[in-house]
């Protein structure tokens, strides 16, 4: 009934399912109210299951959804139902008919993503699998795998789409849904379409579809159904599995992508598909391999979030589904490049390189970055077997972190993502850090005393779990500052002294690192300044306090000697510089104000004492401590304030912290020590700041008219002078000099 006359160029397909049994009861209820009295007895059904399911029913029946295609161009899909009146009765029907292409063309043109014209008559597809969704308390519906190919510049893409079987329209109290369904609840009405991104790929027009399932979907609220779609790879088999929703979800969100799982299964299980079928109404699908093999796979969905990511522009709401969907793609291509890498293959080239999936390479720029940092996060954590030792496991993850740095850049995803970037960074420099202090722990095999145990402990599989070392560190810390120092000192002392040698040899070896990539451009993380920036992962709040407890610990416990003076350069630094890089963000918080200061004032004082005066001053002036640059100046005698003047003059001169100017700072400093001489001698630098200091400052201001004179404002100096005057002190008393 739904073929037209064949025509020998023309190829046609027919799919007969068979419709859900509550489908097929509602039917006969509504078919007994038609017939007489006299209605035939039914016959019992042969299926001992069947008939006891069916025990109620007022007349055996038979429903199928029939399905024809054909290349000419026509989809069409019909719903019969076969009832049996008697031993040798039964009535054939055909209780809807429905052409399906038209609706399939709209609802792929409005989910399409990409360039030229994608209305729905410039799509030509063709049916591949069809399967009908059976569920226990919902009405079911048919699922197409679709090879769909746009006309105007032959682009193949391969789509899952989800058609009602419905043969009265719904009706709803919701006028919003009224609205936007109409009447797209009748039968054939297609309710939704995903496209399977990650197998839509170059040669997309050629892979075959092996096979096709469909479950109830009883984990998620919303209902609906999991399709599974097997498909044929050369050598390897790919699975999709799609979430459907249904009722008036699925019409609410139609065109728009669903949740889609997908995933390659190993090349020595699988190579090809045999057979396929499903285990029950909600678990999942079956697959037969060539290699003898029975695979049961199934997908548990999870509720759909929102990701929130920063876009080098404004802030942009990622879709999680959507993010997770790219991260499979990314990964598994990965998977493919290094593969070839590890047989002895180049992994990019023209020729043996797997085609980029057109979801990553459509993906926008904070889809990216949220896919590229996850990934990058998978390949930090993974578990490089058992075959390898510590060092050689962090060295062959480091190997393959760089080598997903340059996939990045060879696929062009590289040049999309920003702050990703910063998170490729400090990944690299974590796995570095903690191959720095595998090759120390080798070293110093012995740390000696009762904290040998603790110490090990924390520091166990680090080569797994490379981006809990700071957590790590800080719990060995926590147990070295919880011990009873009168019991045994030297202990203690003994155990600090470990420790920082180990942070020594973390943060060393990330600096060292991250100096030698940065040379060689290849993380080409964006500027300071930039709103992508992320902050390296050793200047974070844990970081910070992990450093800066050492440092009080040095400091109480330690003596001076060589060990000791490089702790305490290596680890101040490292301190500084962390809280340098978040400064620029943080600039308006008084917390984080305050802790910049405290550690500055721990720390320079130290490297004065540990160091040297020259080393303190140097790392003073780097992180603008005013306190510590006019101290230690100060201290230097004439050269120390010959410099301080230079930089009153020179770039420190327009330099605020705390709300105060540098100049206006050692003027401060040493009108509060009453060395005010120093104050007009340095002020020479900068006459227009000191002019302001004396005038506001009622301690110095009858200084003023000496630096009018100095500036040849005479009436102002001699106005200044009579005040003096004026004064009940005598000019002796003044103490000028």
């Amino acid at each position: 009934a739904l073929a037209p006359k064949s025509k020998e160029n023309l190829q046609h397909r027919i799919f007969l399912l068979p419709l859900p049994e509550y489908i097929a009861r509602a039917d006969q209820q509504q078919q007994q109210q038609q017939l007489s009295d006299n209605s035939a007895t039914p016959l019992s059904l042969r299926r001992p299951a069947r008939r006891q399911r069916l025990a109620h029913a007022i007349q055996p029946t038979r429903s199928f959804i029939a399905v024809h295609c054909s290349n000419a161009g026509s989809i069409h899909m019909a719903k019969y139902t076969v009832l049996v009146e008697g031993p040798d009765q039964r009535t054939e029907r055909t209780d809807a008919q429905v052409n399906l292409l038209p609706n399939i063309q709209e609802c792929i043109a409005q989910n399409w993503s990409g360039t030229g014209d994608d209305s729905k008559h410039n799509l030509a597809i063709m049916v591949m699998e069809c399967c009908m969704a059976r569920g226990n308390t919902s009405n079911g519906c048919v699922i197409l795998a679709c090879r769909v190919q746009r006309v105007s510049d032959g682009v193949c893409r391969l789509y899952l789409v989800q058609c009602s079987v419905e043969t009265s329209t719904n009706t709803t109290d919701d006028e919003q849904l009224q609205q936007v369904t109409g009447h797209q609840c009748q039968f054939g009405a297609v309710m939704s379409c995903q496209w399977l991104s990650k197998i839509s790929t170059q040669n997309a027009a050629t892979v075959p579809c092996c096979g096709l399932v469909a479950t109830e979907n009883v984990v998620l609220s919303s209902g609906g159904w999991i399709a599974y779609s097997f498909w044929q790879q050369q050598n390897r088999v790919a699975v999709c599995a799609v979430h459907f929703p249904g009722g008036a979800a699925a019409l609410m969100q139609r065109g728009e992508h669903q949740a889609l799982y997908d995933f390659v299964l190993p090349e020595d299980v699988v190579s090809a598909v045999a057979g396929f079928g499903q285990t029950s109404m909600s678990e999942g699908g079956l697959l037969m391999t060539d290699t003898g093999c029975v695979i049961s796979v199934a997908v548990r969905p999870k509720e759909p979030s929102i990701l929130m990511t920063t876009h080098p522009i404004q802030s942009t709401s990622v879709s999680n589904v959507n993010v997770q969907n790219l991260k499979s793609h990314l990964l598994d291509l990965f998977h493919q490049a290094y593969s070839r890498m590890t047989d002895g293959e180049p992994i990019f080239t023209a020729t043996t390189s797997a085609p980029i999936p057109p979801s990553l390479a459509e993906a926008d720029a904070a889809s990216l970055d949220a896919t590229v940092s996850a990934v990058s996060n998978i390949l930090v954590e993974e578990d490089m077997g058992s075959s390898l030792t510590e060092q050689g496991a962090i060295a062959e993850k480091l190997k393959k972190h760089e080598c997903f740095v340059n996939f990045l850049k060879h696929t062009g995803i590289f040049l999309k993502i920003s702050s990703a970037r910063c998170i490729l960074s400090e990944h690299g420099e974590v796995i570095a850090a903690t191959a720095g202090l595998l090759e120390l722990r080798d070293e110093r095999s012995s740390i000696g005393g009762a904290h040998v145990a603790s110490f090990a402990m924390h520091l166990r599989s680090l080569a797994k779990n490379c981006t809990q070392l700071v957590n790590r560190l800080r719990t060995i810390q926590d147990v070295m500052l919880s011990s009873d120092r009168s019991i045994d000192v030297d202990e203690t002392s003994k155990f600090a002294n470990e420790l920082s040698f180990v942070l020594c040899q973390v943060y060393g070896s990330a600096t060292v690192y991250r100096r030698t990539k940065i040379e060689h451009e290849m993380y080409d993380i964006p500027s300071h300044s930039s709103p992508t920036y992320i902050p390296p992962w050793i200047c974070g709040e844990n970081s910070r306090k992990l450093l800066c407890n050492q440092l009080s610990f040095i400091k109480q416990l330690a003596k001076i000697n060589v060990d000791t003076m490089f702790q305490v350069e290596t680890i101040g630094i490292a301190l500084l510089q962390a809280y340098e890089a978040e400064a620029l963000k943080n600039r308006n918080s008084e917390l984080f104000v305050k802790s910049f200061n405290d550690a500055r004032a721990l720390t320079i004082p130290m490297l004065r004492q540990y160091v040297n005066a020259q080393f303190a001053l140097d790392t003073s002036i780097k992180c603008h401590y005013f306190e510590g640059i006019v101290s230690l100046c100060n201290e230097m005698g004439n050269a120390g304030r010959e410099k301080l003047a230079k930089l009153m003059a020179g770039d420190m001169r327009t330099v605020v912290e705390n709300g105060s100017a540098f100049p206006r700072f050692v003027f401060s400093w040493y009108a509060d020590r009453s060395q005010v001489a120093y104050v007009l001698d340095l002020g020479k630098y900068c006459p227009q700041e000191l002019r302001r200091f004396l005038n506001e400052n009622c301690r110095v201001s009858d200084h003023a008219w000496i630096n009018d004179v100095r500036c040849g404002r005479w009436d102002e100096a001699q106005m200044n002078l009579s005040k003096v005057g004026e004064s009940t002190e005598t000019l002796m008393d003044k103490k000028f000099f």
